[in-house]
């Protein structure tokens, strides 16, 4: 068996600011950067299977990149017994978010984080994420059914190439919120304040 172990990802509103504070430092003027053709507008809302595009680089003629909600369910916690400390998790409630990556250039090298995809009821109530690690550099077989995307496997493909992956939040004891994902990612755009939404 793969030795797994778990990292927190608290996603915070402190977080979500000092982000949107680094976004804005980095632009030239104060005032938000006009929506690219093509691209998914700040706060729009989109059911799950359909993709946003996004332009994660604030160089100037940098390509768009396709990121897609396809669902969000909860998990069985009998997953989580692999975990060196399963009782880390006792009387939460897990969610996997799996989501897709489109590579839309073929030059160009995704700079796409499953980090920037948070899942809770809006930007300044979010559940805290989980990060399942494979230190097991050995085993081609993990058993984790729920891991993050590695986007450096699309740097050399083709445009129009995808690659799938699960991001994991886990939800308090007598929490009731609805949770719906959402997409922070930095960009020429302010999608800290106004998130891409599916649910």
């Amino acid at each position: 068996m793969a030795k797994l172990a778990w990292v927190w990802k608290p996603a915070t509103a402190a977080l979500l600011a000092a982000a949107a504070l680094s976004t804005v430092a980095g632009c030239s003027s104060g005032s938000e950067a006009s929506v690219p053709a093509g691209d998914t507008k700040p706060g729009t809302a989109l059911p799950f299977g359909t993709m946003a595009t996004v332009r994660i680089s604030q160089d100037k003629g940098a390509a768009a990149e396709g990121i897609t909600v396809l669902d969000v369910s909860k998990a069985n916690m009998s997953d989580f017994q692999q975990l060196q400390h399963p009782e880390e998790v006792a009387g939460k409630t897990a969610y996997y978010v799996h989501y897709r990556i489109t590579k839309t250039d073929a030059t160009a090298t995704t700079g796409i984080q499953a980090q920037d995809l948070i899942l809770g009821s809006d930007p300044d109530h979010l559940l805290g994420g989980m990060n399942v690690l494979n230190f097991n550099p050995f085993d081609d077989t993990p058993n984790f059914p729920c891991e993050p995307a590695l986007t450096e496997h699309l740097n050399n493909q083709p445009a129009g190439s995808t690659l799938d992956g699960c991001a994991i939040f886990l939800q308090d004891a007598g929490d009731t919120s609805a949770v719906k994902a959402m997409w922070v990612g930095q960009s020429v755009q302010n999608y800290e304040k106004k998130p891409i939404v599916w649910q």
